[in-house]
């Protein structure tokens, strides 16, 4: 069976996104003051979730290497081990892929942090933000879209194809009730 899990508020107990870059920009000594007034502008509904995320990519990771950004996020997945995953939620994964299901992993965060996460867990098929890359950097620019709401959906509907998006189990929270509603075997975290 194809299992899919959503990452922020499902696998974990919050949305990890301000987490994860007030920890880069301790690890860059950077200032959180921009994350601050991104979020702002994001909450005051003057800035979507793209322009919000673009923003945050291009003055927290644009120039960073993969590698050293590869480093931090394992550092960060490490990290999360201590309270901040949804116990209930890891073991169902776990449960499953002891079964033998293929698990993937959806979310509007970013592929390097998603990457890291899955790698932990045993897991190679995700779905994520993509982040543009030039040779060996990350340019500091979103490369597609956000992975969320209709976006997400579009997402696994091309890869699964209408009827496998109805034959697999989703697990995932309010966020994405697109989802839930159109996917009968789901799990409402």
């Amino acid at each position: 069976m194809n299992v899919v899990f959503d990452f922020d508020k499902t696998l974990t107990q919050k949305d990890t996104t301000r987490r994860l870059f007030f920890f880069l920009a301790k690890r860059n000594h950077q200032s959180a003051i921009v994350y601050v007034v991104c979020y702002g502008l994001y909450r005051l509904g003057l800035w979507s979730e793209h322009r919000f995320k673009s923003a945050l990519v291009h003055h927290y990771i644009r120039g960073r290497s993969l590698a050293d950004l590869m480093a931090s996020a394992n550092k960060f997945v490490n990290g999360l081990q201590d309270g901040h995953l949804n116990e209930t939620t890891i073991a169902a994964l776990r449960q499953h892929l002891v079964d033998g299901d293929r698990v993937f992993v959806a979310s509007a965060n970013f592929d390097f942090l998603i990457q890291a996460f899955c790698a932990t867990h045993g897991i190679t098929d995700f779905f994520a933000t993509s982040l543009e890359v030039d040779g060996d950097q990350y340019t500091g620019s979103i490369s597609g879209t956000v992975v969320k709401g209709q976006e997400k959906t579009r997402a696994l509907e091309t890869h699964f194809g209408k009827d496998g998006l109805a034959k697999l189990k989703f697990y995932g929270d309010a966020e994405d009730q697109i989802l839930l509603d159109n996917i009968p075997n789901h799990v409402k975290v």
